[in-house]
């Protein structure tokens, strides 16, 4: 599927290359729930649903796209980042359902950002591994770009994915998210390579596939569902289908 002149592949993590055992609402919903918010998991979940994510990071919100700069300078900088994006959501769920007890939302904010960085609750999808030999085999360089916790490298580590990756750009070390411009441009910095020669995967129509756009940077979006149909992009239903066929990216 890739042609010659493509030297690298930009990867995202959630739900192209792994994901979390827990999703991710209803992970909020149980910690929630277990720390005396007496809500069940389906209530909780649909009351965050209402308000989507990125209205929670507008604080955040520039011209370019979302930029957390002093909150990614450390570790410590960037949990209380999650904490407190952790705890809008939670707040703003909760007040269309009548309930706002500070002390109980800031506990359940703490144990969700400690959750979040949870090497044992990430899983690999079947395909990956086959995916990750055979870029290694055809001399693919390969760079996650994620929106995704500071241990992602810790990660990778953790599930023996690690040294695929000669780069690994994630939002909460970079201080951006995507689809924003820059943290597409960080990765093809630090793999040496120009937008013409790599092509981005991921699940996200906004994030990854308008991101990279934006960037100059050719797309392929992958639906494990294959519910997604769309005629002006390439769309593949496991990675393994980046190996197979003609030239289609170019």
């Amino acid at each position: 599927m890739l042609s010659s002149k493509i030297k690298g592949l930009l990867v995202d993590f959630d739900k192209t290359l792994g994901f979390m055992r827990i999703p991710h609402l209803e992970m909020y919903s149980q910690i929630a729930f277990s720390t005396g918010i007496n809500l069940s998991s389906a209530e909780l979940t649909a009351a965050m649903m209402v308000k989507p994510l990125t209205d929670t990071w507008s604080p955040w919100q520039t011209k370019r796209g979302i930029e957390h700069f002093d909150e990614s300078k450390s570790e410590a900088s960037y949990r209380e980042l999650r904490r407190e994006i952790a705890f809008s959501r939670l707040k703003e769920a909760l007040k269309s359902l009548g309930f706002f007890e500070e002390d109980i939302l800031r506990l359940a904010a703490e144990k969700i950002s400690e959750a979040e960085s949870d090497l044992s609750l990430y899983e690999l999808y079947p395909d990956t591994a086959e995916f990750l030999r055979a870029s290694e085999a055809q001399n693919i360089d390969l760079a996650i770009v994620s929106n995704h916790d500071w241990v992602l490298p810790e990660v990778l580590n953790h599930l023996g994915i690690a040294k695929y990756f000669k780069v690994i750009v994630t939002s909460a070390r970079t201080g951006v998210r995507k689809p924003h411009p820059l943290i597409f441009d960080m990765a093809l910095r630090d793999l040496s390579l120009e937008s013409e020669q790599v092509v981005m995967i991921g699940d996200s129509m906004i994030d990854d596939i308008g991101g990279a756009k934006s960037a100059g940077i050719d797309a392929v979006l992958i639906d494990r569902t294959s519910r997604i149909m769309m005629n002006d992009v390439l769309c593949i239903s496991t990675l393994s289908e980046i190996y197979a066929g003609g030239d289609y990216v170019n």
